[in-house]
């Protein structure tokens, strides 16, 4: 399943409660989830690996912490939000 900013324009609490639907879905059914988000809270939610793109150009795959303790570009840096 392809997820394009799934969740824009809906309020917090809509936004943990669809989230919480989606990956109780994935989990029983067992399918793919692409995800593409700005938010990297929704995204570590759903999807336990990464593959950060800039550009068009893949800079950084990994898990979660692995892209926390090292982000490979200040731009993957000012999104999650980690000092250099």
């Amino acid at each position: 399943m392809l997820l394009d900013e799934p969740f824009a324009g809906l309020d917090r609490p809509l936004v943990r409660e669809l989230a919480a639907i989606l990956k109780e879905w994935q989990e029983r059914l067992r399918f793919t989830l692409l995800a593409v988000d700005h938010d990297p809270l929704i995204l570590e939610g759903l999807c336990p690996r990464v593959i950060a793109l800039e550009e068009g150009r893949v800079v950084q795959r990994g898990d979660w912490s692995e892209l926390a303790r090292a982000p490979a570009t200040p731009t993957l840096r000012a999104l999650l939000d980690v000092s250099p």
